[in-house]
């Protein structure tokens, strides 16, 4: 990262090379947050200026008790699961560690197993409940309302149905 104002050599090439100054308003004409990634920063200059542009545009997340600019260091884990936190985090959404499928209403517990029943943030939620109606027979047709509730680090995020028609008996 090279901030022209502040005296950094560029290698030039633009009819002006854009300070700090500039970068801001840039982001802020286009509403926009910026990340800083610095992969195995060396020198503490970068991160600082990377923090400061990420204050100076409102380029911050809020952790539940302030707000964090976001600068990401990569020597401080997985920085792609990083970066999309930090996006999740922008635009309103939320990043879970473990995502679980739970029954919440099976009148007629005709619900036998769900697989799987635990997903990785990154896994596609496809999951299958396994049924066993054959008991349930009876000499007229049936049906049942089988809630499912999705949980976000055990927090009920949402839920679907499936209504299930159960045959009589041949």
């Amino acid at each position: 990262m090279r901030d022209a104002g502040a005296g950094d050599w560029s290698p030039g090439g633009c009819p002006f090379d854009a300070d700090h100054e500039m970068v801001v308003e840039a982001a802020m004409a286009l509403d926009t947050r910026l990340i800083g990634v610095a992969m195995r920063a060396t020198n503490p200059v970068l991160i600082q200026q990377m923090t400061q542009l990420a204050e100076d545009t409102d380029s911050t997340v809020d952790d539940g008790q302030s707000d964090r600019p976001i600068v990401l260091d990569w020597q401080d884990g997985d920085v792609v699961e990083q970066i999309v936190e930090k996006i999740s985090h922008l635009i309103g959404g939320r990043y879970y560690d473990q995502l679980d499928v739970a029954v919440h209403h099976d009148p007629m517990d005709l619900v036998q197993a769900i697989n799987p029943r635990q997903f990785d943030p990154w896994d596609a939620l496809d999951f299958t409940l396994e049924l066993d109606a054959i008991g349930k027979m009876n000499d007229h047709w049936q049906t049942s309302r089988i809630v499912v509730g999705l949980y976000g680090d055990g927090v009920l995020i949402a839920e679907s149905w499936v209504m299930v028609g159960i045959p009589p008996r041949p």
